[in-house]
Parts: C-alpha cells; sequence; structure tokens
C-alpha cells in the first residue's frame, strides 16, 4: 500500500511539473500596452524561432491561444508575423537559398500586406513592427536594397508620431535605417538617424537592442569618413565609454571597440604615438567573435605604425594577430590594408620578391574592394530604376481614364530613355576612365622598372638569393656585357656568342644565370630587349619610329616575339603604352 502510494504522489508530481512546463508565459501579457509586453515577449519570441521546428510549432500556438483572448486584435496580427516568420525558417535550405513553396519574396509581401492590414484595422504600432520586418526580409535576404529604404522610411514617418515610451524598437530602427545609408556612404543621411536616437531621451529606458551605444558608435564613424572631423569623432567614442563604465553588463563589449575607434582617429591624424597608445590595450580588451573583423584592421594599423617607426618585429607581431584574426572570421580573402602592410614589411626585410607578390595582392584586392562597392551602388541603382517604373506603372494603371494618360506615357518613357542613357553613358565613362589609369599606372611601373628618371638603367631586379662566389663573378661579366657593350642590341646574339664575348664556358653562363636570377638566358636578355624598348618608347623623339622599328633596335629579331615579351612584361601591348604616354 505504501508502495502505491509513492507511485502515485510521483506520478501526481510528473504530471503537475508537465502542466507547469507547458503553461503559456504569453497569457500574462494579454492586455497590456505594446510598451509593457515588448520586452517580455521579444526574448520569448526568439528563444522559439532559434530553436527546433516543435518549438517553433509551439510559439504559433501559444500565439494563437494568446490572440483568442485578446479584444485588440494586435496579438493576431503578431501570430500571424510569427506564423510567415516559422514558415521562411522551415523553408530554408541553407544560406539565402529557401525551398519553392515559401521563399524571402513571399515573406516580405506578406509583412507589407499585414502592415496595411494593421493600419486599417487601427494598430499603428503593429504596422511599423510589420514594416520594419519588410524592410530587414529586403535589406539582408532579397538583397532588394531600394524596396527596403522605402519600407525603412514609411516605418519612420510613422515613428514620428510615436514615443520610444510607447514602442522601445523606435531606436533600433533608426539604427537600421542609419546602418544602411551608412552602408552606401551616405553619412550625412546615417548622421540623420544617428541622431535621433542619441537625442531620444527615453532611448536608453530600454536596453534589449542596446541602441544609444551603437547610435553613438555609427555617430562617431559618420564624422570620421563622412566628414574627416576627428575631434567630433574622438566625442562620440568618449561618450560612450563614459557611459558604459557604469554598465558592467555592457562595458566588456563596448570599452575596447570604442578605444580602438579612438586610436585609429589619432593614426588617421598621423599620431602615431598616442594611436598606439590606445590601440594597443583595446585590442586585449576585444574578446568578442563577432568584432575579429575589426580587431584585424586596427592590429594592421598598430603593424604599419610599428613599420613607420622601424621596428619589425613588433610590426610582425601584429601582422600575425591580424592574420589570426582573419582566419577565425573565415574571411576568404584579406583586406587590401594587410597585403599593404606585409609588402612594405617585407620590403624592409630587403625580400623584394615577397615584397612585389604583396604589392601586387594589394592592388588586386583594392581593385576587387572598390569593384564590390561599386557593383552594390551599381545594385541599387538598377533597382531604383526598376521601383521607379514599378511606380510609373503603377500611377499609369490609376490614370487610365484620364484623357491626359496618353501625354503622361509619351514623356514619362522619354524621361526614363534620357535616365537610362545618361545612366549607360555614366558607366561607360566610368569603366573607361578607370581603364585608362589603369593602362598609365602600368605604363608609370614599367618606366619606374625600366629605370627612366634614374641616373643609369638597373640591371636585373636584386635578389635575396645568396651567390656563389663563381657565379658572382660571372654575372659581372655578363651585367658589364649588358649595360656597356649592349649586347642584347644585337638580333643575333645566342648563348654560345655570350659565351665567347665573356670569355666562359656556356654550361657556366647558363648556370650561373639560373641560379642567380631565378631566369634563363631567354628571359635575361628578353627583360633587357623589352627595358630598352620602353626607353625608346618614352622618348619623344622616337614617337615616329615604328614599333617594327623598336622592336629591331632593341635586339628583337620580328614583331611577333617583341609583341609577345612586352605585353608579358608590362601587361600593355607596345601600342596601348605608347598611346597612354602620348595622352599623359
Amino acid at each position: 500500500m505504501k508502495r502505491l502510494y509513492i507511485i502515485f504522489i510521483v506520478v501526481l508530481l510528473a504530471v503537475t511539473g508537465l502542466h507547469a512546463k507547458d503553461e503559456n508565459p504569453l497569457l500574462q501579457l494579454v492586455g497590456r500596452s505594446y510598451a509593457e509586453y515588448h520586452d517580455a515577449y521579444m526574448p520569448i519570441l526568439s528563444t522559439h524561432l532559434h530553436g527546433d521546428s516543435l518549438s517553433r510549432v509551439k510559439l504559433v500556438r501559444m500565439l494563437d491561444e494568446v490572440a483568442s483572448l485578446d479584444k485588440s486584435g494586435e496579438w493576431r496580427f503578431l501570430e500571424e508575423i510569427a506564423q510567415h516568420t516559422v514558415r521562411f525558417y522551415d523553408s530554408r535550405k541553407g544560406g539565402f537559398v529557401w525551398r519553392d513553396y515559401y521563399n524571402a519574396e513571399n515573406y516580405t509581401q506578406a509583412m507589407q500586406d499585414i502592415a496595411v492590414r494593421a493600419g486599417a484595422k487601427g494598430c499603428p504600432l503593429i504596422r511599423i513592427y510589420a514594416l520594419y520586418q519588410a524592410a530587414e526580409g529586403y535589406n539582408v535576404f532579397v538583397q532588394d536594397y531600394e524596396r527596403a529604404f522605402a519600407c525603412y522610411l514609411e516605418a519612420a514617418a510613422e515613428l514620428e508620431n510615436v514615443s520610444t515610451r510607447d514602442f522601445p524598437p523606435r531606436p533600433h530602427i533608426y539604427n537600421q535605417i542609419a546602418g544602411l545609408h551608412y552602408t552606401f556612404k551616405e553619412y550625412k543621411d546615417a548622421a540623420v538617424y544617428f541622431r535621433k536616437v542619441t537625442d531620444d531621451p527615453f532611448a536608453g529606458e530600454y536596453n534589449y537592442y542596446c541602441p544609444v551605444y551603437s547610435a553613438m558608435n555609427g555617430l562617431g564613424l559618420c564624422y570620421r569618413n563622412g566628414y574627416q572631423d576627428y575631434e567630433r569623432s574622438d566625442s562620440c567614442f568618449l561618450c560612450i565609454r563614459e557611459q558604459v563604465s557604469s554598465d558592467a553588463d555592457q562595458s566588456a563589449v563596448w570599452t575596447g571597440i570604442v578605444e580602438a575607434n579612438i586610436g585609429y582617429n589619432y593614426y588617421l591624424r598621423d599620431n602615431l604615438d598616442e594611436a598606439l597608445a590606445w590601440l594597443i590595450p583595446a585590442i586585449e580588451k576585444i574578446t568578442r567573435p563577432n568584432d575579429f573583423a575589426f580587431l584585424s584592421v586596427r592590429a594592421v594599423n598598430v603593424a604599419d605604425i610599428y613599420l613607420r617607426k622601424n621596428n619589425p618585429v613588433m610590426a610582425k607581431k601584429y601582422i600575425d594577430i591580424a592574420l589570426d584574426y582573419q582566419i577565425r572570421t573565415q574571411m576568404p580573402e584579406k583586406d587590401s590594408r594587410l597585403y599593404d602592410v606585409l609588402s612594405r614589411y617585407y620590403t624592409y626585410l630587403g625580400n623584394k620578391t615577397l615584397s612585389n607578390a604583396f604589392l601586387d595582392s594589394t592592388l588586386m584586392s583594392v581593385k576587387k574592394e572598390n569593384e564590390a562597392f561599386s557593383g552594390l551602388v551599381l545594385r541599387r541603382v538598377e533597382q531604383q530604376l526598376r521601383f521607379a517604373d514599378q511606380r510609373i506603372y503603377e500611377k499609369e494603371i490609376n490614370e487610365e481614364k484620364i484623357q491626359s494618360r496618353f501625354y503622361m506615357q509619351i514623356a514619362i518613357s522619354v524621361s526614363m530613355a534620357l535616365v537610362i542613357i545618361l545612366a549607360l553613358l555614366g558607366m561607360v565613362l566610368f569603366f573607361y576612365r578607370r581603364q585608362r589609369n589603369a593602362y598609365r599606372e602600368l605604363v608609370r611601373r614599367s618606366q619606374s622598372w625600366a629605370g627612366i628618371g634614374s641616373t643609369e638603367r638597373p640591371a636585373v631586379e636584386d635578389t635575396t638569393v645568396v651567390v656563389e662566389e663563381g657565379d658572382r663573378v660571372i654575372m659581372i661579366c655578363i651585367e658589364q656585357a649588358m649595360t656597356m657593350q649592349k649586347l642584347y642590341k644585337r638580333v643575333d646574339l645566342t648563348l654560345d656568342a655570350l659565351a665567347r664575348e665573356v670569355g666562359f664556358n656556356r654550361y657556366y653562363i647558363s648556370t650561373a644565370l639560373n641560379r642567380s636570377t631565378g631566369k634563363n638566358f631567354n628571359v635575361y636578355i628578353n627583360e633587357y630587349r623589352i627595358k630598352e624598348a620602353i626607353h625608346l618608347i618614352s622618348e619623344t623623339s622616337s614617337r615616329d619610329k615604328t614599333m617594327g622599328d623598336i622592336a629591331f633596335e632593341s635586339g628583337f629579331n620580328d614583331r611577333t616575339t617583341f609583341h609577345r615579351a612586352f605585353k608579358k612584361i608590362t601587361g600593355l601591348s607596345p601600342g596601348d603604352f605608347r598611346k597612354n604616354i602620348e595622352t599623359r
């Protein structure tokens, strides 16, 4: 009997525990205002959305239960938002790929529809929240920035009529709008929305999004990057530092970031000692994985400072830190600033091979970064045109019964055609100028390589390879033959002919060339010939000479070989090389 009693008690406790576990925590929020339930609702929403599929089903069930008791209609809209969000989560296959039955476009359109209906039903705060969800969907997942801006700005217009105490996400939404402007380097517009947060007396009362620190930080970045006003930028960062000093939860997160930003401002002012005083402690304080990319760039700044202070040991330490944090962030490509520091580091060590390799990587990385931003801007321009076209189409539909519709269509069509033509002309001009500048840079580098502008033409590039005494003697003879006798100008020059001229066996010459320069005879001789050709093309007195004349004067016996070797070494054809000299 005693055993049965114990079993009964255990079963009763288990049932009671299960009931308590399944209790709906949202029920206690019914009847409260949005401001009262927001901070409690958001963690519950986040926990269930980021759980498994059963957890998301439970979320919808809980919201349905709450919505059936709510008379305001807000919770029914929140349930709809959750339903679409759950479908969006469940249909995601990975990355930005979804199954056919529900994708990011479906989600954002659903949020816009809910926003319209919530406004019509007298739920303005839910309308703002739905517009914000639609804007985030367009921005992050669809990557249609023009429609994201449209939703954001529609939400911003509604936010002017409410207080943060009524709608706690208000500062966070302003930060998101500012962040999107900042992405496109629209610093003036970004600063406007960051100030809406920093000037909000109630923004600091709602810490779910921590909006004030983010806004103050963004404002500091705008002053730095948009206006080069480092004093005002510093004041923003110092304001964050002062506030977080009494905020234990946020101090560990923000102190390192703030100090690193102040240090970078001193770096931009060229105040290197002060920059180090801020940057080094900051690097030691930043520990969040999502800040590692930022940390890597700051480590590059420190490495650059130490190089400029002729301290390669400390520079290498921070180069290694930058590389380590880039590996931690799993970044596929390194920042151009890191390549630049690596190039100058190896120049300092005298390793010209690695220095040149990293210099080329720097140029390529800068080009890719510029192309990436240009592509982003171009994509937005295309979206603006498409969005404008969509609006025009809707306007035409609404004005079908107006007699002037035909003339309106003509005016719109002509305007769009002019916009497209101007845009295309602008693109053509942009890419033409960029290609021309690239060609000119190749000409400049090739002329520098050929020694134009110095008192004597350089021979083969320096090398860090240790050369044996015998090879060194042979190379001195070879280089004298090249620079003094200019044997490379003989079209019939062969390895045997060179051997006869310098008095060494052809095998020793070939071996010395290979071990000392890493080049064979043909490559070695062709470099002298190309340098000679560069000199001839660059001389004003040679402008009337044909490329055939220049090829033979440089030592080539045919134009094809000359053309191939010239382009391989300089990156340009002889004709393009001359044309870009003439237009400089």
